[in-house]
């Protein structure tokens, strides 16, 4: 999905390693966190392009949660974990979108 997306929008490639990790950690998230490891329980996929920018979208199955309100991920107070910076970090990128 990434190459197809990135490959019909002429995203340049040096933006490719960092939608290829922001995706990743989406996943790995809504696995985890979402769908709390239920094999039953899927995650989905997709993109959609507006203005400009590929938005790349990753739903799971689980509650969901408030991703306005967060914690600073560049504050190192508020880690329990060096691994706590990747729900905040996938959530600006998912914002932002991508720029062709």
């Amino acid at each position: 999905m990434i190459d197809e997306a990135c490959s019909k929008h002429n995203v340049h490639e040096s933006h490719y390693g960092n939608i290829l990790i922001a995706l990743t950690e989406a996943v790995n998230n809504a696995i985890h966190h979402g769908n709390r490891l239920d094999p039953t329980k899927q995650v989905t996929l997709g993109y959609e392009v507006k203005e400009g920018r590929i938005i790349f979208l990753v739903q799971d199955q689980g509650p969901g949660f408030d991703f306005e309100h967060l914690p600073d991920p560049t504050d190192p107070r508020t880690w329990r974990s060096p691994m706590d910076v990747g729900v905040p970090d996938a959530c600006l990128g998912r914002r932002r979108g991508v720029q062709r």
